[in-house]
């Protein structure tokens, strides 16, 4: 969860003891769970449509989340059809905006590769990428969040 989203609480108002206890237990849910699951119906295809139909870029043919162990929105993949390098990249960019604490990496893919079969996806990466021209690391979601010192400090940031 996103340290800035809405995040309920409880108060506890009392704690009884008894002689014949009951134990309760959590069973941690590693993802693929239930609740996973459903979730990754309704982003693969929200971002599916705001990419396509919200910002345009017709090339995109399908978005699908990672979800084993990532827990689900981290990995983004975005398989493409014959798009331009500039396409490519404002698909990434737009993605990595649109929804706060979705989509730590982004990858975009061809037509040819499997966006569900991750070994597909890493061959892509390792073969068809050249990682000085096909690569960012962006500070955009650092600054997006948290506001620099100086101005907390009441100071202006010169960029």
């Amino acid at each position: 969860m996103h340290p800035r989203e809405f995040s309920p609480y409880m108060e506890v108002t009392a704690i009884t003891h008894r002689k014949d206890m009951i134990y309760l237990s959590f069973i941690s849910q590693v993802t693929p769970s239930e609740s996973s699951v459903i979730k990754k119906v309704g982003y693969d295809l929200m971002f599916l449509r705001y990419l396509k139909k919200d910002v345009g870029i017709k090339s995109v043919t399908r978005v699908m989340m990672h979800e084993p162990l990532t827990n689900l929105r981290k990995v983004i993949i975005i398989q493409m059809k014959n798009p331009s390098e500039a396409e490519a990249w404002r698909a990434l960019l737009t993605a990595s905006g649109f929804h706060q604490g979705v989509g730590k990496i982004l990858v975009a893919v061809d037509e040819d590769i499997n966006p569900d079969d991750m070994d597909s996806v890493l061959w892509a990466i390792s073969y068809r990428c050249v990682p000085t021209k096909m690569s960012r690391s962006s500070g955009a979601r650092r600054r997006a969040t948290l506001p620099h010192f100086n101005i907390l400090r009441g100071q202006q940031r010169n960029e």
